[in-house]
């Protein structure tokens, strides 16, 4: 077990928690940062590319520099579907109101390619305490290795990297 749990996120996505909900980050993560590499001396590390915190944000970084990030990446096009769904969500849950609702729904339809840009969320897993840390079910993973959940990671339990 790892001391860090990795996870990239778009800028966009961090922007909604910070402003509209809470300052809670829901991470999907992993205790891999690149299984292309450590899974070459680790079967346990091997997760599946839509996992894998380094290739999401090659992928994503790549895609946004281009400027085409709305069209061709396929996490982009994962997270404009997701982000809204989970915010209707969230509102039948009580956790935001319509106003909120509404402004999710609206920088996600009009975001600018840059609002995509990939951001690597380092966490401390000591800070979070396992008792956050859910693991993800094996049928749901993507590859081999641990995949977790943390549904309101503070920003004092994490760096957030850009590069």
């Amino acid at each position: 077990m790892g001391l860090f749990l990795y996870s990239t996120q778009p800028y966009i996505k961090y922007h909604i928690n910070e402003a509209l909900l809470g300052k809670r980050h829901y991470v999907w993560c992993s205790e891999v940062f690149d299984g292309r590499l450590e899974a070459r001396i680790n079967i346990a590390s091997t997760l599946g590319k839509s996992s894998n915190p380094a290739e999401i944000y090659d992928d994503v970084r790549q895609y946004a520099k281009a400027g085409r990030a709305d069209r061709h990446c396929d996490h982009i096009i994962r997270w404009r579907a997701s982000i809204p769904t989970v915010a209707v969500e969230l509102n039948k849950l009580g956790r935001i109101d319509d106003a909120a609702l509404k402004e999710i729904t609206y920088l996600v339809k009009t975001a600018e390619v840059d609002f995509w840009r990939p951001l690597l969320y380092v966490i401390d897993r000591q800070r979070v305490g396992d008792g956050r840390i859910q693991l993800v079910e094996p049928e749901r993973r993507a590859g081999v290795a641990n995949e977790y959940v943390i549904n309101d990671l503070t920003l004092t339990e994490a760096d957030i990297l850009e590069f």
